[in-house]
């Protein structure tokens, strides 16, 4: 298997998290045999860095058990390819943040201990930009804690980039926390707040600056773990998010899939789960105070980054504007120049968006092409 096709692509070329959630997916997942030198390597290279987490845990251990997240966090929604992670980027410039970087999803049960020797050896691995949209990698940068989750628990998301056959399950169980014994639940809880403690560590007990897709379906679960926690989602518009989706999907699929599915099968789940995710979304944002969400488009982030983000700290009531300015200024004279992936738009496309998204339309305020009758 190829290195280098960015964090995606290393995931699922080393693994680095517990042998046990493999261990405990494999007892319901089929692999199919000409994928079987695929899961013998991310077997061994778990097993490989297994002294590496036990000795991490012995070391910190105490001093974890004692960290407080004093403030909750602020965290930032939406579904993949609507600009989370250019709105993450570009918001974890101002100091104020800490936030779970690159090198701490990659090796979420040795990160501590890693990160002078370790980091850089893998940073090798890594190209200078994710190939999906030619964003820059960086060891340090931002990124999303489902990553670090799949590490961590055989509970998580990312399982279905190896088990597409199973990914709606994955979906609902993981994104939506839906269908879960209290005690999955509760362990998943366990597990999503020992990893924030982790991080809160890291950063020095920094306010965490959090994105993950997979938030925007976990609301309720969000607020009860903290009832003070601010949100930002931002939207796109659904035939560009769909374009892009396939896109991201197919890439995943094929540098991680332990068994196959066929292209109708992918274009279909990615309508299913665009659908089934920010429905949640739209039932549960009553759930928080309208002081700690604000939701923006990534339209108007492109056009005018600024004042988008002046909008979110005034709405939200986040201190450090002022301090912050000069760092965001930096960050997005070095995006001039970008240029973002662009897909056709065909009939087909525009009759199944708005035959299974139509109701994004009409939440978001996009205009829909003809294609076809909403429903």
């Amino acid at each position: 298997m190829k290195r280098g096709q960015g964090i995606f692509g290393l995931i699922s070329w080393v693994y680095l998290g517990r042998l046990h959630n493999w261990v405990q997916v494999l007892k319901t997942q089929r692999v199919e045999a000409r994928y079987l030198g695929r899961l013998m390597w991310l077997l061994s290279t778990s097993f490989l860095t297994l002294p590496l987490r036990i000795y991490e845990h012995t070391r910190y251990q105490r001093q974890l058990a004692q960290v407080e997240i004093k403030q909750a966090p602020v965290f930032i929604l939406g579904h993949p390819r609507s600009g989370t992670t250019y709105l993450h980027h570009l918001l974890c410039k101002d100091a104020q943040w800490g936030y779970l970087s690159t090198f701490h999803a990659i090796a979420p049960g040795f990160f501590l201990i890693g990160n002078k020797m370790l980091k850089p050896l893998m940073a090798k691995c890594l190209p200078d930009t994710r190939l999906i949209d030619k964003v820059s990698i960086q060891m340090d940068a931002p990124q999303e804690e489902e990553i670090a989750l799949y590490g961590l628990s055989p509970h998580a998301i990312v399982y279905r980039m190896h088990f597409p056959c199973n990914a709606r399950e994955y979906f609902t169980r993981y994104a939506l926390l839906r269908n879960l014994s209290a005690e999955i639940l509760n362990e998943w809880q366990s597990v999503y707040l020992d990893l924030l403690r982790k991080v809160t560590f890291a950063n020095a007990g920094k306010r965490l600056l959090l994105k993950s897709p997979g938030h925007t379906g976990r609301i309720p679960t969000l607020l009860k773990l903290f009832p003070d926690a601010k949100f930002i989602h931002i939207c796109r518009n659904p035939y560009d998010v769909f374009l892009s989706t396939c896109h991201l999907y197919r890439m995943m699929l094929a540098r991680g899939q332990l068994h196959s599915i066929n292209e109708s099968q992918i274009e279909a789940d990615v309508l299913f789960f665009y659908k089934v995710l920010m429905q949640k979304f739209i039932a549960d944002r009553h759930l928080i105070p309208p002081e700690n969400l604000i939701e923006v488009r990534f339209e108007d982030l492109e056009a005018d980054a600024f004042e988008v983000i002046h909008h979110i700290y005034t709405h939200l009531n986040l201190p450090n504007w002022e301090a912050a300015v000069p760092a965001f200024q930096d960050y997005l004279d070095g995006k001039k120049g970008y240029t973002k992936n662009t897909y056709p738009l065909t009939q087909d496309t525009l009759v199944k968006v708005n035959e299974a998204w139509g109701f994004a339309f009409e939440a978001w305020g996009y205009m829909r092409q003809p294609g076809a009758t909403i429903i």
